[in-house]
């Protein structure tokens, strides 16, 4: 408005004989640059509204543009969310994937040397069946007790035994309570006859410092089983 205000005025001083041609000359190039620079304005306004009405109110103005940025990030804020579940659902998966893995490792009970596999690659063996043979430091005694008295042991129990030959005590832990061989059974004289029982074998480890050698016999006295 200001560049055609200074064009009209020049204009008229200029036919007029008041003012050079140049001085016109200027004016006229200026109102020019103001028109372009206004189209170019216009286009920009044009195009950011996009088609819709300017009432002059740019409170109520509601620009395309801005509501699909606005929508641009409600949808990113979605993915969002759906990436957040997704990663919460594969954490749980890799929960029962560890749960599934720590069910299929064999644990050795202590380090030692594996000496022999006892199982084939793919064979299905029950629980507690031996699998490896371990060879380790660790020095053990067995014992075979009645059925009577295998139900008051338990494993993780300590149990003294007693060097035979030279009456040291060997002190011990129970490790494990299993079904002996057929060739443990006992028999128990009972009023009404006899009747077999079956024995137990019980490993005991020894604590370490023990003075026993491999292959030293280790008795365990009757007062020291919870029944003779």
């Amino acid at each position: 408005v200001n560049a055609q205000r200074d064009y009209d005025r020049k204009s008229s001083l200029y036919r007029q004989g008041a003012i050079a041609k140049a001085d016109f000359d200027d004016s006229q190039a200026a109102l020019s640059v103001a028109q372009a620079n206004m189209n170019q304005q216009q286009q920009a306004l044009s195009k950011l509204l996009g088609g819709a009405v300017d009432t002059g109110n740019s409170d109520s103005l509601q620009l395309p543009q801005i509501e699909e940025q606005r929508q641009t990030i409600a949808n990113k804020r979605h993915d969002r969310e759906s990436l957040v579940q997704q990663r919460n659902q594969l954490q749980v998966q890799l929960q029962q994937l560890e749960v599934q893995k720590d069910r299929l490792t064999l644990r050795a009970p202590e380090d030692g040397k594996v000496l022999k596999l006892l199982a084939k690659q793919g064979e299905i063996v029950q629980a507690d069946t031996p699998v490896i043979l371990l060879e380790s430091k660790r020095q053990y005694y067995d014992i075979y007790v009645s059925e009577k008295q295998a139900v008051h042991l338990h494993e993780g129990q300590a149990l003294a035994g007693v060097a035979v030959s030279d009456g040291q005590p060997v002190a011990g832990t129970i490790r494990f309570i299993t079904q002996a061989p057929g060739f443990a059974d006992l028999k128990e004289t009972r009023e009404k006859g006899q009747a077999d029982l079956t024995a137990f074998q019980i490993r005991i480890y020894t604590d370490p410092g023990q003075a026993v050698r491999p292959g030293q016999t280790i008795e365990v006295t009757d007062h020291e089983l919870p029944e003779t």
